[in-house]
Parts: structure tokens; sequence; C-alpha cells
């Protein structure tokens, strides 16, 4: 038996399993749209439509992509009727470098439907962590 858990909320959050899981690239087809400005922040527009192989609660993304960093400052999901139902945002302000990762350190998801969000805060980060040589032992990993 499978259970698909992609479209089910994260602990009562506006964010879905799906929203917080990457996926692959090769999970999707990409256009590139015309860019556009948010936030004083010039942005690359991509859409994203899912392939079968990714079985996603959503039909298409739009990216945008901040030019600068690399980092998503807005997506919208629509479900599979094409509504738009969801929308992510980052501000160009909330993100931060640690040795050349870009991090939104503060993001919000907002549920369209529902007329909820749910912001999300990184409080501390750690690009290096140090992690014992055990973490990712087979037998470890497979008893969790």
């Amino acid at each position: 038996m499978r259970v698909n858990l992609h479209g089910k909320a994260v602990f009562g959050t506006d964010f879905s399993f799906e929203d917080v899981i990457p996926h692959e690239l090769e999970d999707a087809t990409y256009t590139r749209l015309e860019d556009t400005v948010i936030d004083d922040a010039p942005v690359y527009v991509v859409e994203a439509h899912p392939t079968a192989l990714l079985d996603s609660a959503y039909s298409k993304f739009l990216f945008y992509v901040d030019k600068q960093r690399f980092v998503p400052l807005r997506v919208r999901y629509f479900d599979l009727a094409g509504v738009e139902v969801k929308e992510l945002r980052a501000r160009p302000q909330d993100i931060q470098d640690f040795d050349g990762v870009q991090v939104p350190m503060k993001i919000t998801m907002k549920n369209l439907l529902l007329d909820s969000f749910t912001t999300f805060e990184v409080l501390r980060f750690d690009p290096s962590p140090h992690l014992p040589d055990n973490a990712f032992d087979l037998r470890r990993l497979e008893t969790h």
C-alpha cells in the first residue's frame, strides 16, 4: 500500500509535504517567461509543469527567482484544475549569505482558498554542521 502525503498539511500549517520536500529538476518541464521585478529586485520568471512521475497535487508552479542570488522570492501554486491555491513569499532583505549559501530567513505561505497564512522563520543556520561519522551508518538509518 502506498500513502501519498503530498497535499497534506505539515503540522497544521499552510505548508504541505510537497511544498517542503525538494524535487528533482527532471520532475517537471520548464518555460522561461518574461522577467519582472518583485520588491525592487529583478527576477526571472519560470513556469514549471510537474511530470506524471512526480504525482503532484499541483498542475503548475510559477517561480520568481532573484537574479542576483538565485533564490525564489515568490512561488505561485496551481491545483489540478488550474486554480491558483497558494503563494509563497520571501523578501529580498530576509535573505542572508552563509559561506556562499543564500538562505531566506523568513518565508510566508498563503493559502488563497482558506485566506490563511503561515510564516516560517529561521533563527539559526549552520551551512557546514559537524556530523559524527556514524550519522549515516546504514544500520542506524534503517532503524529510524
